[in-house]
């Protein structure tokens, strides 16, 4: 990975729980100028896309297969992959840019190469400005 790839990968993303069509994700900013994080549909899919792609496993076809993570594309494939995104509050967030999102998918094989404790970084998703 290039000095320019690193600088723009915004988001630390680690598995805290992951059982039949559920995932909880601690998700935190590892930049100073990373975008909030987000708890829209969209960006938990480019999460779990980004993570599906780059486990050796094949993963299924539970998620789309997009070479691409576009905004498009990920607009029109969330609602059907991601049933329901909520964020949790914690003590451990009060202070910290860290945020806990619990994440309900439409297929549970989507979810079948996750695990506890798996961690990775995450390109950044910016939210499109409201209309």
């Amino acid at each position: 990975m290039s000095y320019g790839e690193e600088w723009y990968r915004n988001y630390q993303v680690e598995v805290l729980e992951c059982a039949e069509t559920r995932i909880i994700l601690r998700v935190n900013p590892v930049s100073e100028y990373a975008d909030p994080v987000s708890d829209r549909a969209r960006f938990v899919l480019g999460l779990l896309l980004e993570r599906s792609q780059a486990t050796p496993r094949k993963f299924g076809e539970s998620l789309p297969a997009l070479d691409q993570l576009d905004h498009a594309a990920m607009t029109a494939a969330a609602p059907e992959y991601i049933a329901s995104v909520a964020r949790r509050e914690s003590e451990s967030e009060s202070d910290s840019d860290s945020v806990t999102l619990e994440v309900i998918v439409t297929d549970a094989e989507s979810l079948a190469h996750f695990e506890p404790g798996m961690r990775w970084l995450a390109f950044g998703f910016a939210e499109e400005p409201a209309s």
